[in-house]
């Protein structure tokens, strides 16, 4: 992802260039991302058979990110035993413009990988790494 020239849709909005940090480190070979938030909900039954309210549980933060093999390899240059799951919490910006000139910027607080390696098959060019994540509440902010 990094810095890309080439425009892409994510959730249905057109983007022309994105941006992707990690505590300040730009991450120029993200190629793809999957930041998810789910909150559990109950339905709470009175005497009938028919809900009357909800409940709302716990909000779990979770996600995946995939990157080429030069930019995990640069991640676990920061990692105290080159591991990217040894990499302390941090904050991932990711700074997506969009095609009709506004700006979204989404933060994830607390920002970890849950692991490492490296993926590749025959006729590759490129070596990549998917991890999955977790993180803190994400803010999303557009201008």
């Amino acid at each position: 992802m990094g810095r890309n020239n080439t425009a892409f849709v994510i959730n249905g909005y057109s983007y022309a260039d994105a941006l992707c940090t990690f505590n300040g480190i730009e991450l120029p070979g993200v190629t793809s991302f999957d930041f998810q938030e789910a909150q559990a909900k109950t339905n709470n039954y009175g005497m009938g058979k028919n809900a009357v309210s909800r409940s709302r549980g716990i909000v779990e933060q979770s996600g995946s990110i995939e990157m080429d093999y030069d930019t995990a390899k640069l991640l676990s240059d920061i990692s105290p035993d080159g591991k990217l799951q040894s990499i302390p919490p941090g904050l991932m910006i990711l700074s997506l413009e969009k095609s009709d000139s506004g700006k979204e910027v989404v933060t994830l607080p607390f920002f970890e990988f849950m692991g490492d390696g490296v993926g590749g098959s025959q006729g590759d060019d490129n070596l990549t790494n998917s991890v999955d994540v977790i993180f803190g509440t994400m803010q999303k902010t557009s201008f």
